[in-house]
């Protein structure tokens, strides 16, 4: 017990002291040097330099981790294949990081973004006095993109960014199965580092039921296109259907012949064999339309 104790106790501090390297880093002159990726650095070197008539430079990150941890860096960790770095155009990009920052919160308002970048994907020195942003389509699924800046003379400029952020989801706590409402009791919150989705991830229980359009595996990130609205009344079921108008008020109970979820228009029969049409309003509970 007490080696498990400080095994996982050596494991977690080997973790926390790992320190991950990101895709892009922006250098102010064409000498990409140790304290571009490491702060505090006590001897500073020149690591690389961007070709005379270019302004950015990729490098593998194998190569730069191995050349880190000839210098005593060893806690450093990158996923990325490739590090590239850009020379910094002299132009102000805070109205841009601003529109980015501002696009990424309309998406995912519980984010925390720690860190935006944007560089011109061609070296830049001057902006149009006026212009307008835009976002590549379904840009908000991955953590970087495509800003394009129009003139109003009609000319676009590119700009590549690169938006370090975490974000609250929600994930099966337990396998789901298909069908099943969503509920505390089989989804919890979890936290992760922003990287891509395939579809816009589930952040929160929504105020109307939902449930699971496919089977959840315990662990699975759920996404929008995992859930529906919840079924209030079944195919087969029993229906207590009410009919209100100045003149009347009827109530009686049909037979579902479709699924409906809450608002939606299905087919019930009556005791005659009529089919009706009614507008679900609750569970097991529809109107006359």
């Amino acid at each position: 017990m007490v080696r498990f104790f400080f095994s996982l106790l050596f494991l977690t501090s080997f973790l926390f002291a790992q320190i991950p390297l990101e895709p892009l880093y922006l250098v102010k002159t064409k000498a990409i040097k140790l304290s571009t990726l490491v702060k505090n650095v006590k001897n500073d070197k020149t690591l690389y330099t961007i070709d005379t008539f270019r302004h950015s430079k990729r490098v593998k990150s194998k190569e730069i981790l191995h050349i880190l941890k000839e210098n005593g860096y060893k806690e450093y960790i990158c996923k990325y294949p490739y590090i590239k770095f850009v020379q910094k155009s002299p132009i102000q990009t805070q109205k841009i990081e601003d529109f980015v920052r501002h696009y990424y919160l309309e998406h995912y308002p519980s984010m925390q973004i720690k860190k935006v970048l944007v560089t011109p994907r061609s070296y830049t020195t001057s902006l149009p006095k006026e212009y307008t942003l835009h976002m590549q389509r379904e840009s908000f699924l991955r953590h970087k993109a495509i800003v394009i800046l129009k003139s109003y003379k009609g000319r676009e400029t590119f700009f590549d960014t690169f938006i370090t952020a975490s974000l609250t989801i929600l994930s099966a706590k337990k396998d789901i199965k298909r069908n099943e409402e969503l509920s505390v009791f089989n989804t919890q919150k979890t936290s992760i580092h922003f990287d891509k989705f395939y579809a816009l991830p589930l952040m929160q229980l929504s105020p109307a039921s939902l449930q699971a359009k496919y089977f959840l595996k315990k662990g699975k990130s759920i996404n929008v296109r995992d859930i529906r609205s919840l079924y209030l009344v079944r195919r087969g079921s029993s229906v207590n259907i009410s009919l209100d108008n100045s003149n009347m008020n009827i109530s009686f109970v049909a037979k579902a012949i479709q699924n409906g979820a809450y608002g939606d228009i299905i087919q019930v029969i009556n005791s005659k064999g009529r089919k009706i049409r009614v507008k679900i309003t609750g569970r097991h509970q529809a109107e006359v339309r």
